[in-house]
């Protein structure tokens, strides 16, 4: 499953340690600390470009932290910590620079530069995503916790407070897709979710069976939903699809040699035991040819009007919270198969001197005709001869790949 393998999950883990890093630069203000921020940061915008947005942070960090004196060397130091640890992550960046500046102007280029334009999916999952990775009762606690450290402010809240505004502010203004984009923001989130969870306990008298209880049943509510979601995608991700399902089901169910007509988001049929063509869509355009078909599977992008005068056999639909896409499994009906008329001898040649009876089968002027061999078509397998130049008054050939 390549997507649960992501830059996403490195650049989390490399931003949650230049955050603690920080918080420790605000504690210490030490060169040194400035230099480890610096490191990590410069580290996290090698795995992916977002990491630049613990810039602003950074800077706070360096500002607030003890001994104004050394605020300037601060900043220096760490600026020139994360460019090295960046050339040294991505060394390319500079060895290729023309590739790096287009590549930085086509990231440019996703960046909504109109506030009231494109409603984008960012703006959308900003609660979304906060919500699956803690659970809504826990999302609630993260919003009390940035409410109490806006009220009461610690110099480290300013770092983490920074953090998440850059961070949302950048994607609420950007039309990319992706919840993973958001990854950074969860432990941000979890530290802010543990103030206001705390916030909660503090109502009940100390020390008291009543406060435990809080305590408990608070933590049991806020760790299920997360853990219970989290479940339920790995179950939805190892399951089989409804692809590998239906797959199952032609190998075992349907009769070798079958005609089967598949649509594009169909999938893949042993094509060594069936007759197996592939479709763009099932609609009114291409109802005529999938009428010479024994079954058909559809997917969500095919007409119901059409598929509706087949006769369902089957259907998959993925797992909850799953992937995919639902695939069917549709047989077409006697009544609206066309008769077919065997043609005497090999189908691969239909020649006016050998077999001239055969011709009729291949230009009745009837639409309803169509010539098929036994087994899949290839481009070369019809090759009608006629004797000499010989008038048609029309000759329509329909193609489907």
């Amino acid at each position: 499953n390549s997507q649960l393998i992501r830059p996403d999950i490195v650049l989390e883990t490399v931003l949650t340690l230049s955050l603690i890093l920080m918080a420790r630069l605000v504690d210490r203000g030490t060169i040194t600390a400035a230099a480890l921020a610096g490191l990590c940061v410069g580290a996290a915008t090698a795995v992916k470009y977002t990491g630049f947005l613990a810039i602003p942070a950074l800077l706070v960090a360096c500002i607030l932290a003890r001994g104004g004196w050394e605020r300037a060397g601060r900043i220096v130091i760490a600026c020139a910590a994360l460019f090295a640890a960046y050339m040294l992550c991505s060394p390319y960046s500079l060895l290729d620079l023309p590739g790096f500046v287009a590549g930085l102007a086509e990231q440019r280029k996703q960046i909504d530069p109109g506030i009231g334009s494109l409603a984008n999916m960012a703006r959308t999952n900003t609660l979304v995503v906060g919500a699956r990775m803690l659970g809504y009762l826990g999302l609630g606690a993260a919003l009390v916790g940035v409410t109490l450290a806006l009220r009461t402010p610690r110099r480290q809240d300013w770092v983490t407070l920074c953090f998440l505004a850059t961070y949302f502010g950048f994607l609420a203004k950007s039309p990319l897709q992706g919840d993973r984009l958001l990854l950074p923001c969860g432990p941000v989130l979890g530290l802010f979710a543990a103030r206001g969870l705390n916030a909660f306990w503090m109502l009940f008298p100390a020390k008291t069976r009543l406060r435990s209880c809080a305590i408990a049943t608070s933590l049991a509510i806020v760790f299920a939903v997360p853990v219970y979601a989290s479940w339920s995608y790995v179950i939805s991700r190892t399951s089989p699809s409804p692809r590998d399902r239906l797959r199952s089901f032609v190998d075992s169910q349907l009769p070798a040699g079958s005609h089967i007509a598949v649509s594009r988001l169909g999938p893949s049929l042993d094509e060594a035991t069936f007759a197996v063509s592939r479709f763009v869509a099932f609609d009114s355009r291409s109802f005529h040819a999938l009428r010479h078909y024994d079954y058909a599977v559809s997917s969500v992008v095919d007409s119901m009007t059409v598929l509706n005068a087949l006769q369902r056999v089957v259907e998959f639909s993925p797992p909850p919270a799953g992937s995919g896409r639902a695939q069917t499994l549709w047989r077409v009906p006697p009544d609206l198969r066309p008769r077919y008329s065997p043609v005497a001898g090999s189908l691969l040649r239909a020649s006016s001197t050998t077999g001239p009876a055969d011709l009729k089968y291949l230009f009745d002027g009837d639409p309803d005709t169509v010539w098929r061999l036994a087994s899949s078509e290839g481009p070369a397998d019809l090759l009608v001869c006629l004797p000499g130049p010989t008038p048609l008054g029309k000759l329509v050939l329909r193609v489907r790949a």
